[in-house]
């Protein structure tokens, strides 16, 4: 159950912000959180200037990978059942407070770059 209560933690600490930003620099709305399953992050709806045959939303989500780690992941909208992994975090790594702080802003950076990569590439399509 700890294990879980770290992934919501880390999912409004890290993934949240990182796909707030992504929403607000595309122009899409708010992220919808996902919810049931084991996995825990938001889905960005893409706005009508980057949907582009069928493509919808972009999926950034956190989900264990086993008893010591969980894996941070994300869909491309051309590919939307497949999640690329951004991220493989050590569950002991965000015990110690400032270890914690210092590993969550690496991975919401990294976060951040793998949605940037994808921004740019959804608007090399429609330009």
């Amino acid at each position: 159950m700890a294990a879980n209560n770290e992934l919501e933690d880390f999912c409004e600490t890290a993934i949240g912000p990182a796909c707030v930003d992504f929403a607000s620099r595309i122009g899409a709305d708010e992220p919808s959180r996902l919810t049931g399953g084991t996995r825990v992050g938001y889905e960005v709806r893409l706005p009508s200037a980057y949907k582009d045959a069928g493509e919808r939303s972009v999926i950034v989500c956190a989900e264990p990978f086993d008893d010591e780690a969980f894996t941070v992941k994300s869909s491309r909208p051309d590919t939307p059942d497949q999640l690329r992994q951004i991220a493989l975090v050590r569950y002991e790594s965000l015990k110690d407070s400032s270890k914690a702080a210092e590993e969550t802003m690496r991975i919401r950076a990294s976060i951040g770059e793998s949605l940037e990569a994808l921004r740019e590439s959804l608007s090399n399509r429609t330009s």
